[in-house]
Formats: structure tokens, C-alpha cells, sequence
């Protein structure tokens, strides 16, 4: 018989099995995790912790500047890594001429340690391959100069024998510093053709080149291109001089009797400068340039020519007219067979001079070089044929802008106006291998728009 003890005995244990049961759980019970007291006192710790350290981290590491997320090239200055900051990231930056087109507004440059820079995100490279790194300042485009070199002058061939052969010779296109001026002229053979290049036009010398440089022996040859030759306005051609009605009588003339059309007559100043006038119809002297004297002695008619020198005094008793043959022809070859006044002193040997055609102020004219190699340190903005756009030379190399106007705005060309070409020259221009543009920099090769580059969503035109 259950007595009052053990009802008593078996409550106890009763009470101590479902104590057990809430404290370690059901036996082969899985249950889900319950947050206690103590689970949530540590997280509020580790939470306190990470505030403290990301605001110690805020006061001991130094901030980057303001502005800096978007439209700034940013420097490493342990590694001279350059960056074009857009939307936050950086960019590596191939070309500057690229950031000035992405933000022609204006760009910021700051220069930070590497380590400062470690955190920001890394974006992909900005450039145009092939483009220039720089754009040239205003004042290097302000005065531009253009020089064609087409070969190095050479010694003169033999006498006897003719060189119409020319050559193939490509032409050098360079925007050039500026030249000392080649203040004389210069024989060319291109093929089949013997030109004369003097005071800013060009001859055809329809004479033997051998007989031409017997009465012009100073002057240098060499070889070039038509194209090379087209760049200067084109002169009468130089042929030997004829005189309608040589031989025939022209009258009695004081100091010299019975003259006749076609003879020469020199005065001579204190110097002993020879002053030459040929003898017309109606026994009237006309003068002759010493250009036109020496082409004179190249016709056939002048073996015949009876040579007279007067006293100075004499031409008080003769008629003379103010113009003579050979209108158009340079007035002295023989003085530009030695330029040395306005160049080198070594100009005048053949063999040691360089002869470019240069183009300044709208101008064609003959600049010397030394044989050393021409230094291309200039740079021309040259006017394209499409409103907006322009051909950039930096030295020999060519670069097209379609941007030009956000250009301007971005490397201070406010004030430039692109050089406009003659024709002649124009042809020259080599074909640009690479277009400076914002399209060039924020269109993938499927034609598409990059999204990769905020600044290419955000500033397109």
C-alpha cells in the first residue's frame, strides 16, 4: 500500500526529470538555437569594438582630398602611376590627351602617396593607343611651321653627262621649329623636268642641265618629287634668250658707230661692276639682268654679238628703255648662288647642306638645314576640310580630332585658329593613324556605349 512517503518521493523526481528536460533538452531532440542573455551581450561587444576601430582607423590614416572621385588625374608618387579618377574609381591613364577629352571642363591633379591610394577601386585603363601622351600649349601652336624635306642636296654630276632620272624619294612632313630662310636657289631634277627654285617660285630651266650650270656653277642640285615642286608658284621658264632681228643694222650710235641689233653694251661703275644693256631696234638699249645676260650667252645668237664698254659718261648721249627681256626671271642668279648671308657659312658647298621647303606665315619659302637631323620640335593645328575637326603634328606624327571644340575648352586653345593649307601642301598631310575623340574613347569594339567609364555615360556631348 502506497503510503504518503513515497507519493511524496515520486513528485520529486517527477519535477527534477522535466527540470532536466528544460535545461539540456529532449533526449535525441535536435532544437532550434535560442539567443540567451549571453549571446547577445557578446554581439553589442564585438559591435563596440568594430566602431572603435573604424574610427581609430579614420583618425590615424590620412583622407583623401575633396573632389577627388570624379574628373581628377591623380598621381602615386611612389610609382609615378598616373590615374583618371570617374565615379569614384581609378582609372589607369595611357594618354592625357584622353582626360581632357572625357572632362573638358577642367581637371584637377593631386599627387598621393601609393598607400593612400591602396583601398580606392581600380578601373579599366583610359587612353587612345597611339595617341599623344600631351596636347601642345597655345603658345607652341600660336606660330606654326610646316618644312617638306624630300633628300639631302648632292654634288653636281658630271658636266657631260645628264641626270633626268629624278627619284622616288617620299617626301617628310613635319610640323618644325622655326628655320634660318635658305636665301638662295637650287636646282631639282624630278623626272624628265630640271627646275629652278629661287625667290619663293619655281623655273622650269628648259636648258641642258651641263649648259645651265656652266653659266651657274654655285648652284646645288638634288633630286626630289613633283609634289616637292608643286609647293611653290609656278614662274616663266628660263630658256636661252633669243632677239627678234639679231644682226640687223640698229643706227649710228655715239661711242660705238654702227651697231647693230642683238650686240652688248657694258658700263662699268668705280668698282668694276659691269652694268649690261643689249642693243634694239632703233639703236635703243635695253637692259639685261645678270640673269638674263648669262641665258643670252646660252643662244646661238650670241656668238654673233659684238661687245662694246663705254665710259659712264656716255650714257648721257644714248637712249635707253626702262624694261629689257626676261620679264618674271630672278634678277641674279649668280648672287643666290651664294646664300651664305642668310644661313650657314657652309651653304654654298653642295655637299654639305640640307635644303627644305618651309611654310610660315602663308608663305612657301626655302629654309636651311645643317645635315644633322632635323629636329621636329614644333607642333601645327591644321584646319581640316570638316567643320569641327582639325589634324594635329606633333613633329612628323599626325593625329585627328573630331572633338575640337571640347579640346579647346580643356588645353586652353581658345585663341588658336587652325592653319589653313594651300592645296600643295595640303596633299602632303600623311593620313592620320589615330583619331582623338570622345567616341574613340567610350565606344567598344561592338559599337556600343562602355559602361565600364562613368565619365562616358555622364559627360558625352
Amino acid at each position: 500500500m502506497v503510503n504518503a512517503r513515497t507519493i511524496v518521493s515520486s513528485r520529486r523526481f517527477r519535477r527534477r526529470g522535466i527540470e532536466g528536460a528544460l535545461w539540456w533538452g529532449l533526449p535525441a531532440h535536435e532544437e532550434a538555437p535560442r539567443p540567451g542573455l549571453a549571446g547577445l551581450a557578446g554581439a553589442l561587444g564585438l559591435a563596440l569594438v568594430t566602431a572603435a576601430g573604424t574610427g581609430a582607423a579614420r583618425v590615424l590614416s590620412p583622407q583623401l582630398p575633396d573632389g577627388w572621385e570624379d574628373g581628377a588625374i591623380v598621381i602615386a608618387t611612389d610609382s609615378g602611376a598616373r590615374y583618371l579618377s570617374s565615379g569614384g574609381i581609378l582609372h589607369p591613364l595611357t594618354t592625357l590627351a584622353a582626360a581632357y577629352l572625357l572632362y573638358p571642363e577642367g581637371l584637377e591633379t593631386h599627387a598621393l602617396p601609393a598607400s593612400r591610394l591602396a583601398d580606392v577601386p581600380r578601373g579599366v585603363p583610359v587612353g587612345i593607343p597611339g595617341a599623344p601622351d600631351s596636347l601642345p600649349s597655345a603658345a607652341e601652336l600660336r606660330d606654326p611651321w610646316l618644312v617638306a624635306c624630300p633628300a639631302t642636296v648632292t654634288a653636281s654630276r658630271e658636266d657631260d653627262k645628264e641626270n633626268m632620272q629624278g627619284t622616288a624619294t617620299p617626301l617628310s612632313l613635319a610640323a618644325s621649329a622655326p628655320l634660318p630662310e635658305y636665301r638662295g636657289a637650287v636646282l631639282v631634277r624630278t623626272p624628265g623636268i630640271l627646275w629652278l627654285i629661287a625667290t619663293g617660285q619655281r623655273y622650269r630651266v628648259d636648258i641642258p642641265e651641263a649648259a645651265f650650270r656652266s653659266e651657274f656653277p654655285g648652284l646645288p642640285v638634288f633630286e626630289a618629287p613633283p609634289a616637292w615642286v608643286e609647293l611653290w608658284a609656278e614662274g616663266p621658264p628660263l630658256t636661252p634668250l633669243q632677239v627678234p632681228t639679231v644682226g640687223e643694222p640698229a643706227g649710228y650710235l655715239p661711242g660705238i658707230g654702227e651697231a647693230r641689233v642683238g650686240d652688248l653694251v657694258a658700263f662699268a661703275d668705280s668698282a668694276g661692276t659691269r652694268t649690261w644693256f643689249q642693243i634694239s631696234s632703233g639703236g635703243v638699249l635695253e637692259p639685261l639682268s645678270p640673269t638674263a645676260f648669262h641665258l643670252y650667252r646660252l643662244s646661238e645668237q650670241s656668238a654673233r654679238a659684238r661687245v662694246y664698254a663705254l665710259d659712264p659718261a656716255a650714257r648721257a648721249h644714248l637712249n635707253f628703255r626702262e624694261t629689257g627681256p626676261g620679264a618674271g626671271w630672278p634678277g641674279d642668279l649668280t648672287a643666290l648662288t651664294d646664300p651664305a648671308a642668310g644661313a650657314a657659312t657652309e651653304t654654298a658647298d653642295p655637299g654639305s647642306a640640307r635644303v627644305c621647303a618651309a611654310f610660315h606665315a602663308g608663305h612657301s619659302f626655302l629654309a636651311h638645314v645643317p645635315e644633322s637631323p632635323l629636329s621636329h620640335a614644333g607642333a601645327a593645328l591644321v584646319a581640316s576640310t570638316d567643320a569641327g575637326s582639325a589634324t594635329l603634328l606633333q613633329g612628323s606624327t599626325p593625329v585627328a580630332i573630331t572633338d575640337l571644340d571640347r579640346l579647346r575648352r580643356a588645353a586652353n586653345w581658345e585663341n588658336i585658329t587652325p592653319l589653313e593649307l594651300p592645296p600643295a601642301w595640303r596633299i602632303l598631310l600623311p593620313n592620320p593613324a589615330t583619331l582623338l575623340s570622345v567616341d574613340a574613347l567610350c565606344t567598344d569594339p561592338q559599337g556600343t556605349t562602355r559602361t565600364d567609364i562613368a565619365a562616358c555615360t555622364r559627360h558625352r556631348p
